[in-house]
Formats: C-alpha cells, sequence, structure tokens
C-alpha cells in the first residue's frame, strides 16, 4: 500500500480531489450557517399538538374521523395518504406514550438550528463525494497505469497480479470510507452548537412506526453513509479491473457508481430507494431496507470479484 500512497501524493489528480472534497463541504456548511433559523423548537408537523396520553387519544380519534370523511368525500389521494400517515404517529405514540417536546420526525426544516438537519447535511455530502473519490482514486490507481504501458514493469508475471491490485483496492476503500466517516464528523462537530433539542426521533413508513433517541439514529446513519462508501469502492474498483481504457473506465464508472444511485432515487421505487438513500428512514420498513442494502452490496461485491477474475486471466 506503500506505492500506492506515495502514487497518490505524486499525482496532481488526487491533490486536486482533496482540495475539491472539503471545498465542497465547507461550501455546504457555509450555505447552512448562512441560511439556518435560530428558532430552538419546532412543531412535531405530523401529529396535533398533545399535553397528556388523553389528548393524544383524542387527537388519534380526531384523525379517523376526518380520514373517513375525506375517503367519503373523495378526496385527493395524498391528502389521504398524509392523514394515515398522521394515523400511523399518533396511534404508535398512543402506544408509547413520549411527551410532545421530546420527539420530532425526521421531516426536519431542511435549515433549523439543530443538530440533526446539520449532520443531515453532512451525510448527503459526505455521500456524493466518497463516490466522487472512490471512482477518481481507482481510474487514479488501476487505469492511469494503462496510458504509458507501466502496467507491464507492476504486472510482470500472473502471480503477482493479485499482490498488486489488493493494496491497491485498500488504498482506495481507505480514502474512500475515510472520506465518508470525516465529514460527518465535522458536520456533528460544526452542529454540536446548536444542540439536540428532541430526545427522540421519530419516522413511518406505509404500515410501521419507528421511535429512535437522537444519538443512536445519528449513529446508525453514520455508518450507513460508510456502507455505502464501501460499496461504491468495490463497484469503482471492479469497473477498473474490468475495463484498461481510463476514458471508457471513467464514464462507466460515473454512470454506474454516481449516476446510478441518483436515477434511482428520482424514480421513487420503494425498493430502489431503500437500496441507494445512505440513512436507515428510507420510507420502507427496516428489515426491508437493510435487506436492499445487503442486495446492493452483493452487486458490487460481484462486480469487484468479477472484475479480479478478468484482470487475473487477460493478456495485460
Amino acid at each position: 500500500m506503500k506505492r500506492e500512497l506515495f502514487k497518490l501524493s505524486r499525482n496532481a489528480v488526487s491533490a486536486v480531489l482533496f482540495f475539491v472534497v472539503f471545498g465542497c463541504f465547507f461550501a455546504v456548511m457555509l450555505v447552512y450557517l448562512l441560511n439556518v433559523n435560530v428558532r430552538d423548537t419546532y412543531e412535531l408537523d405530523l401529529v396535533p399538538h398533545y399535553e397528556s396520553p388523553e389528548e393524544l387519544k383524542s387527537n388519534t380519534e380526531a384523525l379517523r374521523e376526518q380520514l373517513s370523511d375525506a375517503e367519503i368525500q373523495g378526496r385527493p389521494a395524498n391528502t389521504i395518504a398524509w392523514l394515515k400517515k398522521q394515523i400511523i404517529y399518533s396511534e404508535f405514540l398512543e402506544n408509547n406514550y413520549v411527551p410532545y417536546p421530546q420527539v420530532v420526525v425526521t421531516s426536519f426544516p431542511l435549515y433549523a438550528a439543530n443538530i440533526i438537519p446539520v449532520f443531515g447535511s453532512g451525510v448527503a455530502t459526505a455521500c456524493t463525494l466518497s463516490h466522487v473519490v472512490a471512482v477518481t482514486l481507482a481510474l487514479v490507481l488501476f487505469n492511469s497505469e494503462y496510458i504509458g504501458g507501466t502496467h507491464k514493469a507492476f504486472y510482470a508475471g500472473v502471480s503477482r497480479r493479485r499482490k498488486i491490485a489488493v493494496p491497491k483496492c485498500l488504498t482506495v476503500l481507505l480514502f474512500t470510507v475515510l472520506t465518508a466517516a470525516v465529514i460527518p464528523a465535522l458536520s456533528l462537530v460544526i452542529g454540536i452548537p446548536f444542540g439536540a433539542h428532541f430526545k427522540y426521533v421519530f419516522f413511518v413508513t406505509e404500515r410501521s412506526a419507528y421511535l429512535m433517541r437522537t444519538w443512536y439514529y445519528l449513529a446508525v446513519n453514520w455508518l450507513i453513509v460508510m456502507f455505502h462508501a464501501a460499496c461504491a469502492c468495490a463497484a469503482a474498483c471492479g469497473i477498473s479491473l474490468l475495463i484498461k481504457n481510463v476514458f471508457a473506465a471513467g464514464a462507466v464508472s460515473a454512470v454506474a457508481v454516481i449516476g446510478l444511485p441518483v436515477v434511482a432515487q428520482s424514480l421513487d421505487l420503494p425498493v430502489l430507494t431503500a437500496a441507494f438513500i445512505p440513512v436507515i428512514d428510507t420510507g420502507v420498513n427496516i428489515p426491508v431496507t437493510l435487506l436492499c442494502k445487503a442486495a446492493l452490496a452483493l452487486c458490487c461485491a460481484g462486480l469487484l470479484l468479477a472484475g479480479a477474475a478478468v484482470h487475473r486471466k487477460r493478456d495485460l
């Protein structure tokens, strides 16, 4: 791995990438801080305000009546869906009572003065930038060696290929996961002065509701963004091993590693959303979300193994 680190330290692309990554992060944080709302509290907008379990129960009954009237009157589908979601929240809180000021839903104001949305901005930035890092470093460490023919000096003999390729992959993994780990950590540090005003974070799917302690919610999402970074690394390295040409590999990697997650999320299909969004609250039940992310990991691992197999056997 020392040779790979030395190569990156001497490579202009990696130096530019370093400044771009952290420049983008601080730009996002600057925009956030310039737009932040200084309010300390926010309404739990999906549940009417309540002061006691009895009042919460009354609110739930009122929501059921509103839903019944909406269905009879043929109100728009999004109105009915909204009322159903409100009922799921309210019924869950009936059975698992939490005082109103201690809980917030994940549909938080984008620029709220609270550590949760600050961290969310960091996670979104880290996910994008870690994918860019994975693609760029894979191209630098694998494909750039084919430009001048220097690969022949390194891959002399089939038995040596694995010993050279593995450290390259580990180097890409190191920097990709570090990007995904450090940027949310910095966003947490920036968010600490705002504080965590809510003890619990609340989110629902079509059938289930989940209540997490704020710091547990942040920790889980931090791990998930690093998991997505590792998947991006496997996919980028697999593509670079499969395709020798730096421009072709760059184009395919950009589409598969960066473009595909964006397109998949825009299609608004629950399974794709659960697989590609780097958070636990994807709108799909947690077990299904974890299965979708596991399927994504298997696909990326399969791409890496396919690339390694082709790289080992073909004529370089």
